[in-house]
């Protein structure tokens, strides 16, 4: 039940915000959802483990983000969240990434003691408003909607370094989705696939970012909606060999990195169920 009422609320409040899209105001409370647009804007999820964090970190002034939160006291280990995004300029570039921030108090944790990165989560990215829940990527490519659905791992060798994002040295990126022909850091991947979720194939590619950072991304053969998982496997590829076992893991997160829809065109980003943890 708590997937259906979630969905239909946060729909009535991504109606006020389709009414005055440009707006950016401060946090809006409608009953156990919260809406908020500005650039680093947050909400805590009611049993503290998340940071719903909105990351327009990328704004070039060519659109917005904007993303509602459940505070719902039954979500005690899982995320209800949306975000709804256009950008209409250099589709090259990143311009936001909404997302989920796990708080845990295992970070930093040395690479080598990692023993799982689970994620379970179900989404959608559908144009808005419309009444569309799941994702179509013919409609997508009409639209021409450039983004991915990805989680995000950061380490550094200095334990306090670790859970910047900026200056961690390491980023490591695992994409469950990639719509757009939208493409990793890196020119030439890694003579390396393997098999992760459901059996589908990730090819890894390595390159530097605009801060400097090494950055590792497992690309996927195919796009999913839904995944239970654990990714230790795809990370023991990389652990003493690419990032040294000594290094620091102190930051994992899950969101959508958008990059461009066609002028005036509204995306949302659902996510109907997260749940991440690590051990």
């Amino acid at each position: 039940m708590l997937q259906a009422q979630s969905y239909s609320g946060l729909a009535a409040t991504l109606l006020l915000l389709m009414r005055s899209p440009a707006v950016h105001a401060d946090y809006v409370y409608n009953g156990n959802y919260v809406t908020y647009c500005g650039q680093f804007d947050a909400a805590n999820t009611t049993s503290g483990l998340y940071d719903i964090i909105n990351n327009a970190w990328g704004d070039d002034g060519s659109g917005l983000t904007c993303t509602t939160t459940y505070l719902g006291e039954s979500t005690d280990t899982f995320a209800v969240f949306n975000s709804t995004w256009r950008w209409f300029d250099t589709p090259t570039e990143v311009h936001s990434y909404p997302d989920a921030l796990l708080n845990t108090a295992l970070f930093p944790l040395v690479f080598s003691d990692l023993t799982s990165l689970k994620l379970a989560a179900n989404w959608a990215v559908v144009p808005s408003p419309s009444d569309e829940t799941t994702t179509n990527e013919a409609t997508l490519a009409s639209l021409d909607v450039v983004a991915n659905v990805a989680l995000d791992v950061f380490l550094d060798e200095d334990a306090s370094t670790a859970s910047d994002a900026a200056t961690a040295a390491y980023e490591i990126m695992i994409w469950q989705s990639a719509y757009g022909n939208i493409q990793p850091i890196g020119k030439f991947p890694f003579n390396i696939q393997c098999l992760s979720e459901v059996n589908r194939a990730s090819t890894l590619y390595e390159g530097p970012n605009a801060n400097g950072q090494t950055v590792f991304t497992w690309y996927p053969d195919r796009n999913l909606s839904s995944i239970s998982v654990d990714y230790l496997p795809l990370l023991e590829t990389l652990r003493g060999a690419q990032i040294p076992s000594t290094a620091y893991v102190g930051r994992y997160q899950w969101g959508s990195e958008t990059k461009h829809s066609a002028a005036n065109q509204n995306i949302t980003f659902i996510v109907n169920t997260l749940t991440m943890s690590v051990n």
